[in-house]
């Protein structure tokens, strides 16, 4: 592998968002139709809700799937980086005297995992991040497909894919993604960051803690107890609360000032049917609480019973994320 080949290929990278897969943009924007990521969820092992870990301790990782209907198996890779010295633009690795990427912890990946996909990555101790260079951060890169990896056990076949069509799967009509995010170490002037929590949530101002399982179909939920609406009803209210404790303060620089603010939480929701009235909204000292709003579908509804997910991913744009999934029965 070489720099200009691998950097060519993850410039491919300006065109994704974290965890969002080139290609046809959906639409409506909250429509989730197909198997796609929706977040990376950083767990220090000994302290769950810590997203940083320091030196010589152990980050729990896990790819957060969706799914349309039943949960169908993904393969993956992943690997973590030195971060390139940049300042803007698509974050790169860093790059040995050789012209390859400088790697920590080697390759992840599985074939066929059903569920989300889960491994752990050791920290170095400080002297080996020191001879490493690192600074504060690692950068994560890899990808997944609803099917198998085009090449698992070496990433040159993406590095050397064309920057304009990148599609991480051997089948290339399978669903596949490009994963990028940043792991922020407890070094240097770095501060602890907790995963938020999602405390609630009520559909049509009732408590909503129906959950689907992984083997649940996407029809025939008639008569079994789900939360149900029709098609053609009139929006349906969703209010989602985070814990008291989700919005940490930390120190910032505040018109060159270091100054303590508090964290602004970002929910996504998206729904398998439907369209929600918005797909992002935030938790901040102006709303206190996700008001938003489904719509369902008009047309299409089988006899028996739709079973429609939604899933609401929040993030507080510091390393932290929640997950919840839900479900109702759409009827005719």
């Amino acid at each position: 592998m070489r720099h200009a080949t691998i950097k060519r290929a993850l410039s491919s990278l300006a065109c994704v968002g974290l965890l969002v897969g080139c290609g046809e943009q959906l639409d409506p924007a909250s429509l989730l139709n197909q198997t796609r990521p929706v977040g990376v969820l950083f767990s220090v092992e000994g302290d769950p809700t810590s997203t940083r870990p320091a030196a010589d301790e152990t980050l729990n990782v896990t790819l957060l799937m969706a799914h349309a209907a039943e949960e169908l198996p993904v393969s993956y890779f992943a690997i973590f980086c030195v971060p390139a010295p940049s300042t803007v633009g698509v974050p790169f690795c860093d790059f040995d005297a050789d012209g390859d990427p400088i790697l920590v912890g080697g390759i992840h990946a599985g074939n066929d995992i059903v569920g989300d996909p889960a491994f752990t990555l050791d920290i170095p101790s400080e002297a080996e991040l020191d001879a490493l260079g690192v600074e504060s951060s690692l950068l994560m890169l890899g990808a997944f497909c609803q099917g198998r990896i085009a090449s698992v056990t070496g990433i040159a076949n993406l590095f050397d894919a064309d920057a304009t069509s990148v599609n991480p799967c051997s089948d290339p009509e399978d669903d596949g993604a490009i994963l990028s995010t940043t792991v922020t170490l407890l070094r240097g002037d770095a501060q602890r960051n907790s995963n938020p929590a999602i405390a609630s949530l009520t559909l049509a101002g009732a408590d909503w803690d129906s959950v689907p399982s992984g083997t649940d179909t996407a029809t025939g939920c008639m008569g079994q107890g789900l939360p149900e609406a029709r098609q053609g009803d009139d929006p349906i209210t969703v209010i989602l609360r985070a814990t008291g404790s989700s919005r940490e303060t930390y120190d910032a620089l505040v018109d060159d000032v270091l100054t303590p603010v508090r964290e602004s939480l970002q929910v996504t929701s998206l729904a398998t049917a439907g369209e929600m009235q918005r797909t992002f909204t935030f938790i901040d000292d102006e709303r206190d609480v996700v008001d938003v709003e489904w719509l369902p579908p008009t047309e299409g509804t089988p006899l028996d019973g739709e079973r429609v997910r939604f899933e609401f991913v929040m993030r507080d744009g510091r390393g932290g994320l929640a997950r919840v999934r839900r479900q109702v029965c759409l009827l005719p």
